[in-house]
């Protein structure tokens, strides 16, 4: 922290943002040169974000807010690019974004609470 700034004057990275970002710029390197100006910083390091740390940010914003992320992000962005995501699709494009963000512990209560142990049964069969 540089001399005069108050702990409340930093900005800390936000998944939301960083998925807008990520996918608006089409470049998680983009992504962390607009996060820089804009001064935001990463919540572990205090230090601008990594990529990494962009990636990981957005993925655990979209698993915590599935539906959002969906039909505010995921959904348009892969309509324009002439895909579309079907149920079956969205549940284990989540069951791999929590095989790869979480813990062991996290992805199993992940899975149970939100009724994806069927879209990881397909998951892993995809593997």
């Amino acid at each position: 922290m540089t001399f005069g700034q108050r702990p409340t004057d930093r900005k800390f990275l936000d998944g939301e943002k960083c998925l807008q970002l990520w996918l608006q710029l089409d470049s998680l390197a983009k992504a962390q040169a607009a996060l820089a100006r804009d001064g935001i910083f990463s919540n572990r390091t205090g230090k601008a974000p990594s990529r990494s740390g962009i990636e990981h940010s957005a993925k655990r914003w979209i698993l915590r807010n599935a539906d959002a992320a969906r039909l505010k992000y995921i959904e348009p962005f892969e309509n324009a690019r002439g895909r579309i995501m079907t149920d079956e699709g969205w549940e284990e494009y989540l069951v791999g974004i929590a095989s790869h963000n979480l813990t062991d512990a996290g992805y199993t209560k992940y899975i149970t609470k939100n009724g994806l142990e069927d879209a990881a049964r397909r998951y892993a069969e995809k593997l």
